[in-house]
């Protein structure tokens, strides 16, 4: 592999959209285009704690497969675990991301409420985290989550307080359960 260094990414912007279980991957060309995202059905989810989304659960599993009549494995399987997920440290306290957190919880808008009653099945969302270097922004696309609250919850001291979202990867009936957007691997060569 050629050393390249413009396919170095170091994070100087980065954000994150939700839309509607289901909602194709943007384009490359549109992943630091905000408009082209809304336009499409994608809606920013507001800030996120410095240190951005983690990805557990996306290590591979490695299963040796055995032949009989062989000392060692004849092959291995790669498998991503089901506890794949996205975990996003929001740092804004919204109706929208306290529904993520408490599944089932429900918004009155008109006292400024939040009433949890009890947890039910999270609502699948499509979710897109975009990262960039400024000239060059790579995306992380999945058509079917399950987002919930992902750890403690605390209020805001002086420092703030995230709001840590899980959003487990599903399995779609077809296609891909998530993409990496933005790289070019056919050319060797990422677009800009």
């Amino acid at each position: 592999m050629a050393l390249t260094a413009s396919e170095v990414i170091v994070k100087s912007i980065g954000d994150v959209y939700s839309a509607p279980a289901g909602t194709a991957a943007p384009g490359t060309e549109d992943l630091d285009d905000m408009e082209a995202l809304q336009s499409a059905g994608w809606t920013h989810m507001g800030w996120v704690q410095e240190e951005g989304p983690t990805f557990p659960g996306f290590e591979p599993t490695i299963e040796s497969i055995l032949g009989w009549n062989r000392q060692g494995a004849i092959t291995e399987a790669y498998t991503i675990s089901e506890e794949a997920r996205v975990v996003v440290p929001f740092l804004q306290f919204t109706a929208e991301v306290l529904q993520l957190y408490f599944p089932g919880a429900t918004h009155d808008a008109q006292n400024g409420t939040i009433d949890v009653t009890d947890y039910s099945t999270p609502t699948p969302v499509a979710l897109l985290v975009t990262v960039g270097t400024g000239s060059k922004t790579i995306g992380f696309w999945a058509g079917s989550t399950s987002p919930r609250g992902e750890g403690e919850l605390s209020f805001p001291d002086d420092d703030g307080a995230p709001i840590p979202v899980g959003f487990t990867i599903l399995a779609p009936s077809s296609g891909p359960r998530f993409r990496v957007l933005g790289i070019n691997v056919a050319a060797g060569d990422s677009p800009s």
